[in-house]
C-alpha cells in the first residue's frame, strides 16, 4: 500500500491536502509501484523561489520540485521513501495543471529526466500516457 503525505506550508491552502493525495496515490497506482511514501509540500512562490536557488542555482520561482530521497538511508519499516515533492500553489488552482505538475515530479522521482533529448522525449511521452489514463480513469 502507498501513502501520500500532503503538508501545505500556508493555513488557507489545508483544503487542497486530500485532493494532491488523491492525485498523487492514482498517480502511483497507474504506475504499477507498492509500498511506496511520499511527502508532498504546497509552498508559496517566494519559498519555491528560495529552493530553487539553493539547490538548483536558478534564482527564480519553480512550479514543482523534487528531492530524491537518498539511497543511503535506513528505515526499519517496508515502505521505500522516495522523496519530497514542492508544489508551488499557484499550480493547484486548476486540476490538470496540478496533476501534469505531479506527474512530473513523480516522475523525476523514478529517475525519468530532461536534460538531453533523447530523455526529454521518453519522459513527455510517459508524462502523456499517465495524463491520457488518469484523464480516462476520472
Amino acid at each position: 500500500m502507498n501513502k501520500v503525505k500532503v503538508t501545505a506550508l500556508k493555513k488557507n491552502l489545508k483544503n487542497t491536502e486530500k485532493i494532491i493525495e488523491k492525485s498523487a496515490l492514482k498517480i502511483l497506482k497507474i504506475l504499477k509501484k507498492e509500498g511506496i511514501y511520499l511527502e508532498v509540500y504546497v509552498a508559496s512562490p517566494s519559498k519555491m523561489r528560495s529552493l530553487n536557488k539553493k539547490y538548483r542555482g536558478k534564482n527564480k520561482t519553480a512550479k514543482v520540485l523534487s528531492f530524491k530521497e537518498p539511497k543511503s538511508f535506513l528505515y526499519p519499516d517496508k515502505i521505500k521513501r522516495i522523496g519530497e515533492i514542492f508544489l508551488n500553489f499557484s499550480v493547484i488552482s486548476n486540476k490538470e495543471n496540478l496533476t501534469i505538475s505531479l506527474i512530473h515530479a513523480i516522475l523525476h522521482l523514478f529517475d525519468y529526466q530532461h536534460k538531453i533529448k533523447s530523455d526529454r522525449m521518453k519522459m513527455e511521452k510517459k508524462e502523456k500516457e499517465l495524463l491520457h489514463q488518469i484523464l480516462i480513469i476520472k
